[in-house]
């Protein structure tokens, strides 16, 4: 389920028990003013006369007649409730919408579009994205040769968000160097596109790869709530993607540095000094891949190296010290299987 019906669906619960408190606070008021006799009568009397009115619409007949009887009995109606001082009309928040809180399409309506925003961005996760917004733009007060270039950027994009929901174009894809505003641009349109209401779902390379390792390693029945938030989102943005290759090219210059770090006991020293492998990463995520980019490092010299030989004949001082344990251990695993013998 989108992110934008999860939210519209929580939102309806609500208003709905918004609904039913208000209309059974009405149903109190209209039994208290039932007790009147002069209001009951005067009730029935209106109750009569549109049913009459129906039935002759209804037949095809003359209803002249009915509609002056039926404007009497509501004015008797409206003159007994004034009389009586009393309120049993239904109070709702909002006229328009009369507490619903979205039209025939779905939308939002005006009363609680700043609520269902706020529930969305909390629904994706909106605190985790960085908050860009096209104001940043600066491309104006650069001096530079790209400033053209950027600027025309920024005013496409603005142009993307405007017609989202007619536009014909599905994949973007920004390149360039380090710095130069790509995901300051990719992450203005997703705080644009979610203060407007549609779902949004950012992602950096390494957590989409965990997203996909994660799927294809689970049962078959918790995969579909993974790739949910993948799939179902209105705009995906994955960042950094291809900073995995340049991170290779990287690490076997980091190799030896590493496998220090992996020997600290101290993991905060190692997570402090493991992000110098990528600066586009987390500090869990820099240790995670650092990790395993040693491990495969370790078991890549393994296979590479020779075995070494041992003279078994005359084994060195450690070893012999080493052999003796080992021959007590089987000593006594000999004896505890004598009983049963």
């Amino acid at each position: 389920m989108n992110a934008r019906d999860k939210v519209r669906a929580k939102l309806k619960a609500e208003l709905a028990e918004l609904r039913r408190a208000e209309q059974d606070d009405a149903a109190r008021r209209l039994a208290k003013a039932r007790e009147n006799k002069d209001f009951a009568d005067a009730e029935r009397a209106l109750a009569k006369a549109n049913i009459a009115l129906a039935s002759a619409r209804a037949r095809g007949e003359s209803t002249s007649k009915l509609e002056t009887g039926l404007k009497k009995a509501q004015t008797a109606y409206d003159s007994a409730l004034k009389r009586l001082g009393a309120d049993v009309s239904v109070h709702y928040r909002c006229d328009k919408c009369r507490d619903i809180g979205f039209d025939k399409d779905g939308e939002p309506c005006d009363c609680v579009k700043a609520q269902f925003i706020d529930m969305l961005k909390a629904e994706c996760g909106a605190e985790n994205i960085p908050p860009f917004t096209f104001a940043d733009d600066r491309s104006a007060s650069l001096d530079c040769s790209q400033k053209e270039e950027l600027g025309w950027l920024y005013k496409r994009f603005r142009q993307f968000c405007d017609g989202f929901d007619k536009t014909s174009v599905k994949v973007i894809f920004l390149c360039g160097k380090p710095g130069i505003g790509k995901s300051s641009l990719a992450y203005a349109a997703a705080n644009e596109l979610l203060s407007r209401g549609r779902s949004v779902c950012c992602l950096t390379a390494f957590e989409f790869n965990n997203a996909m390792l994660k799927y294809h390693t689970s049962p078959l029945a918790a995969r579909a709530a993974i790739m949910e938030p993948v799939t179902d989102s209105d705009l995906l943005i994955i960042d950094d993607l291809g900073t995995a290759a340049q991170r290779h090219l990287r690490i076997p210059l980091q190799r030896r540095r590493l496998a220090h770090l992996a020997r600290q006991k101290d993991d905060r020293d190692v997570q402090s000094h493991a992000r110098g492998v990528d600066g586009a990463l987390r500090r869990e995520d820099d240790l995670a891949y650092a990790q395993q980019e040693l491990r495969q490092g370790v078991s890549a010299q393994r296979r590479q190296s020779p075995p070494a030989r041992v003279d078994r004949a005359a084994p060195p001082a450690r070893a012999r010290h080493r052999i003796f344990p080992r021959f007590c251990r089987f000593a006594l695993a000999s004896l505890a299987l004598l009983p049963s013998l």
